[in-house]
């Protein structure tokens, strides 16, 4: 009820949004210690982008006095070391944001909106820009090691030995039993890859 941008519109001004947890694209996709960018608001990823809804982050007075007129991603540059990072930043989280800055309300699920990245807008990137790419997911479950790629098409290779995969790395086809004690995965996919995935087996 304090924010300022609540205030903004009781006041009957007009708003643009750039919440922190939504829109600044400078900060991390995740906690990963080798993954950039900041965390002091948190992460934001394409996903939280994708779901800074403005009436939920801003609701409009019963009055109907202010209006959200737009949304605004920001990028801080104290962490930036390379044009290529600043691109890395921005995609794919850019578009998230202009999901919602196009249509405030409700349009993809959260499924279908990550299967136009991986297979769309990801795609059409290549050879033009730089853009993140997301790790893959590991998990043991009944003495089994299973894992999962955010991209249809891409690859997971992973280690059992604590070293980092590499290009050469074996390719995780379907769950397997190993008493591999550290597993790690990396994701490759249209010519980027991943950081390293790491689960540690007790």
């Amino acid at each position: 009820e304090k924010h300022v941008s609540v205030q903004a519109l009781r006041g009957g001004y007009p708003v643009i949004l750039s919440n922190v947890n939504h829109f600044y694209l400078d900060q991390s996709y995740n906690y990963h210690p080798d993954e950039p960018g900041l965390t002091w608001g948190g992460i934001v990823d394409e996903f939280a982008s994708f779901a800074g809804y403005p009436a939920k982050m801003c609701p409009v007075p019963a009055d109907g006095k202010g209006q959200v007129i737009g949304l605004s991603g920001h990028v801080f540059a104290e962490t930036l070391r390379s044009p290529e990072q600043l691109q890395r930043y921005l995609y794919p989280k850019m578009f998230g944001l202009a999901e919602r800055a196009w249509n405030a309300g409700e349009t993809y699920s959260q499924a279908k909106f990550n299967l136009v990245i991986g297979e769309r807008e990801l795609p059409a990137l290549v050879g033009n820009c730089d853009f993140h790419m997301r790790q893959p997911g590991i998990v043991a479950q009944k003495g089994k090691v299973k894992m999962n790629s955010p991209y249809k098409n891409a690859v997971i290779r992973y280690t059992l030995d604590g070293t980092e995969p590499t290009a050469d790395s074996p390719i995780y086809v379907k769950p397997f039993a190993t008493d591999a004690k550290e597993i790690r995965a990396r994701l490759y996919y249209l010519g980027k890859q991943s950081v390293t995935s790491i689960l540690y087996v007790k």
